[in-house]
């Protein structure tokens, strides 16, 4: 009867322990792209600096891509009514690629708060690596919308493109 009862605790500790685990794997499990973006050497902002001296003009905005073994940052700067797209390593910051579109629908004013600016107000709130930040024209409103990652966690952080202040982080995308 010890026998048994022995056997059953120590099942069930199995068990418990077995779905404990796979809980603790679930919650810490990173995808590739966030893995590539937190071992990256080089910054969004790094990025943004690199394709700013490449193109004199403002930011509007960065994207952090992934694909199969390489990772890279594309970069859109706006100037003289165009829009440069450029791609950075984001292992050695060289430019790997630039485009430009003539046909750009530049809007009216450039934003007092600059992109990199709006990523290090985010950063500053959630912490991690900004994986992508955009210029957003809604509604009258001027805001910028930057995706961090921390620790496999996404977070949407809106800072107003005029004052720089934070306006909400969420962890779902509706700005």
């Amino acid at each position: 009867m010890f026998n048994t009862a022995k056997k059953l605790a120590v099942a069930t500790a199995l068990i418990l322990a077995t779905a404990s685990t796979g809980a603790v794997a679930a919650d810490a499990y990173v995808s590739p792209k966030h893995a590539a973006l937190a071992q990256s050497k080089i910054s969004a902002q790094q990025a943004i600096d690199i394709a700013s001296k490449k193109v004199k003009g403002y930011a509007e905005e960065v994207n952090f891509e992934h694909k199969s073994i390489s990772s890279y940052y594309e970069v859109d700067i706006i100037a003289n009514g165009q829009k440069h797209e450029i791609k950075i390593d984001a292992a050695n910051g060289k430019i790997l690629a630039e485009k430009t579109n003539p046909h750009y629908n530049q809007p009216a004013a450039q934003p007092a708060v600059s992109l990199s600016q709006a990523i290090a107000a985010a950063l500053a709130k959630t912490g991690g690596h900004a994986k992508e930040a955009d210029l957003k024209h809604r509604a009258g409103e001027v805001f910028y919308k930057v995706e961090t990652v921390n620790k496999g966690q996404k977070q949407y952080v809106k800072v107003n493109a005029q004052t720089g202040t934070v306006e909400a982080v969420q962890s779902h995308d509706h700005f």
